[in-house]
């Protein structure tokens, strides 16, 4: 079994410290390398097992994070997992779509430094199936995206989705609140900048009714 991924997404735009850094794209998903957003976390990943992983499928609904990598591979090896492991055991996804038991989390407490601005994430993340939810420890810029039929996370549905928001929020800050303290600048997640808005469009020309 060989398997092929990445940490994250591409840095996308040049960086005064690393001549060989400034490629790549996420394609349609919006964030970068340092960024919670689908294009800073979803990465690649290939399996080639002859004979028990599919050939020449993409599978975009099972979703997988290097912390099931051990509980996955431990379970294919038959090998008896350790308690209070995280992740969990994702090899039924070798073989079609799987839903995973529980959703995951992330917090980046680095400075954000993006260009354009907009890529900039809370500090905070949950996926739980097509729902990605971000926040800031402070409560500060709540976002609730679907990322199936939104990849690009343009369209904040919490007001919509608030019963979705405040479940996905109280794990969020459970998560956080369970993770060792350490200090981080005190603008981190805070990006502010102007948010997209629709082109201008031309009225379209009518006919003279005379």
């Amino acid at each position: 079994l060989i398997l092929f991924t990445s940490d994250n997404g591409p840095v996308g735009v040049p960086m005064p410290d690393d001549a060989s850094a400034g490629g790549g794209t996420a394609g349609p998903f919006r964030g970068l390398k340092g960024s919670l957003y689908e294009g800073g976390v979803r990465v690649p990943w290939i399996a080639r097992w002859p004979g028990r992983a599919r050939v020449g499928k993409v599978d975009n609904d099972s979703i997988w994070s290097g912390v099931d990598l051990h509980a996955t591979l431990a379970s294919l090896a038959g090998a008896t997992l350790p308690t209070g492991l995280d992740g969990e055991d994702r090899s039924a996804a070798l073989a079609g779509p799987s839903a995973r038991k529980s959703p995951l989390y992330w917090d980046w407490r680095a400075p954000q430094s993006f260009r354009p601005a907009i890529h900039g994430s809370p500090m905070i993340a949950t996926r739980e199936g097509n729902w990605k939810f971000y926040i800031n420890p402070d409560g500060t810029r709540p976002e609730l995206y679907d990322v199936a039929i939104d990849p690009g996370e343009m369209d904040n549905r919490l007001e919509v989705e608030a019963e979705t928001g405040a479940r996905l929020k109280a794990g969020a800050m459970t998560y956080w609140n369970a993770m060792p303290a350490s200090p981080y600048p005190k603008h981190t997640g805070q990006i502010n900048y102007a948010w997209p808005t629709e082109k201008k469009r031309k009225p379209t020309p009518t006919a003279d009714p005379e």
